[in-house]
């Protein structure tokens, strides 16, 4: 049986910066540390949860003083705390001072109280706003709303995404189209700004 470490590291205090307690585990732990660099290096089931995220990778990197900076390649997946999004990506990077986190190849965020499902190939996610920024051959799926653009920006907070670079919103035989288009995840309602355009098809009586 392989044994796994569970560290939990009680006083992460930059002192200006951040402060926040970290855990970590994995199958194997490996680092090392000096005036110039702290690094540590998870591998292997590798798991680290801090007060606002969650991440699971196969190979977890941590460095700077206090941790800062975090790296995870490898079936990537993980949840925001704050607003219950579920994410999987090939790479991600986070730093935890700002409280951004970048999301690298075949990008997948989920939001299951709103059953939204939204994929592309690049993402940065603020923790501190809550908003999520999808970029390159997005695709969103909402019930019966499936779309499609080049940039999408999810507000969870105001439960609202944007699509943005010749976005489309179909809709079973409806087609909408503009130069933005906005869907309330909430009510399904779309605002079509700009350059307007769309097919619908009414039902015979």
């Amino acid at each position: 049986m392989k044994k796994i470490l569970s560290v939990l590291i009680l006083a992460l205090c930059a002192a200006a910066a951040f402060c926040e307690k970290i855990s970590f585990t994995a199958d194997y732990m490996h680092g090392s540390a000096s005036e110039t660099n702290n690094k540590t290096v998870l591998e292997r089931h590798a798991h680290i949860s801090t007060e606002s995220f969650d991440i699971n990778a196969q190979l977890i990197e941590l460095e700077d003083e206090n941790y800062r900076y975090v790296t995870a390649t490898g079936a990537v997946f993980g949840k925001s705390k704050k607003s219950n999004l579920d994410f999987t990506c090939d790479k991600l990077f986070f730093d935890r001072e700002t409280d951004l986190i970048y999301f690298e190849g075949n990008v997948n965020v989920k939001d299951t109280a709103n059953n939204v499902d939204a994929q592309s190939q690049l993402m940065e996610y603020d923790l501190n706003t809550e908003t999520a920024v999808l970029q390159v051959n997005v695709k969103l799926n909402q019930n019966n709303s499936k779309g499609t653009g080049s940039l999408a920006v999810y507000k969870t907070k105001e439960k609202t995404v944007d699509l943005t670079g010749n976005p489309k919103i179909v809709r079973g035989d409806d087609i909408f189209r503009a130069q933005k288009i906005t869907l309330n995840v909430e009510t399904e309602e779309i605002l079509l700004d700009g350059k307007v355009s769309g097919n619908v098809t009414s039902e015979d009586n």
